[in-house]
């Protein structure tokens, strides 16, 4: 038998930069480059390790894909000091493409959500089961009233006032699947959320 559980969400964004679309072993980003080496410690695992000479980064993404031109798939958002990934078990006879790259600025304070206390288990299921419209999620920037201060991610003296703040999570009303995100954001340089 098949039961629904209620749910509560935490979540905290980070803002992401240095987001290329080229698959380099060699990526230089904002005055960071990142040097990748690869190596088999058996027939099935392939042992990653760079060395990045950025001082202001948040950490690095490692991606993979199967092919040199992508798509790249995330194996994971790793903090600054960890230089290093395994990624196990791979399938034989597959040539695989890495690449690492650097991500910058500081995470917003986390924001919880869940569902309405007034939506029954039934009513949740039911909602749940039918075909739902996601035209809503399109991503928009709206103006704020008031000029917010925009300080570089990328310099480590502003780079915690560019974080963002009032980050709220609420389930869209057209759903009861979807989270809509809302946020001020106040950084001059980022390249994605």
């Amino acid at each position: 038998m098949k039961s629904l559980h209620r749910f509560a969400l935490l979540i905290s964004f980070a803002l992401l930069t240095g987001c290329s679309t080229s698959a380099p072993r060699r990526a230089s980003e904002a005055g960071s480059t990142v040097q990748l080496t690869a190596t088999m410690p058996s027939h099935y695992d392939v042992a990653l390790a760079w060395q990045d000479s950025s001082t202001a980064c948040a950490g690095h993404v490692v991606e993979f894909a199967t092919e040199q031109g992508g798509p790249y798939t995330t194996l994971g958002f790793l903090p600054p000091s960890q230089m290093s990934f395994m990624h196990p078990r791979l399938i034989p006879d597959t040539t695989f493409f890495y690449r690492v790259r650097p991500f910058f600025g500081p995470a917003s304070q986390p924001a919880e959500v869940s569902l309405p206390a007034n939506l029954s288990d039934a009513e949740f299921a039911r909602r749940y089961a039918q075909p739902e419209d996601y035209s809503w999620g399109a991503p928009e920037t709206i103006a704020t009233a008031t000029a917010t201060g925009q300080k570089s991610i990328r310099n480590a003296r502003t780079a915690a006032s560019a974080a963002p703040t009032d980050l709220k999570a609420v389930i869209a009303p057209e759903t009861v699947s979807g989270v809509h995100l809302t946020w001020i954001d106040h950084d001059s340089d980022a390249e994605g959320f």
